[in-house]
């Protein structure tokens, strides 16, 4: 249903931010600049990232961030943005991604009525 009207051009995207700056999934450390601009990613296990792809369509991703909140501690996800991945640190070990948009639409199909 989603498809017809945002086709393949978006992916879904749900990091877990570091805590502490050490990584909390699988080695992968996701950090959100404090401006909330710019994501930060790579694995603390693997020397090098994958290269950006030119062009990549479907590398625009509907971000959903985990991270506890200051005060009460508690984990929960939310929206940060969407980002596009832009470019590689310079030693080839992280990868970068900018917001390119602080909202995204959301398609309502009206609900049908339940026959019982």
């Amino acid at each position: 249903m989603m498809r017809q009207w945002y086709g393949d051009r978006y992916r879904v995207w749900f990091p877990k931010l570091a805590i502490g700056g050490k990584a909390v999934a699988n080695g992968w450390n996701n950090r959100l600049s404090d401006d909330g601009t710019y994501i930060y990613e790579y694995n603390e296990d693997a020397d090098l990232v994958d290269p950006v792809g030119d062009g990549d369509p479907n590398d625009i991703r509907i971000t959903f961030a985990k991270s506890a909140d200051p005060v009460t501690r508690i984990q929960a996800y939310r929206f940060v943005g969407v980002f596009r991945r832009i470019s590689n640190s310079e030693d080839g070990t992280r990868k970068r991604y900018q917001r390119i948009e602080t909202v995204f639409p959301i398609h309502r199909t009206p609900c049908l009525p339940i026959h019982r």
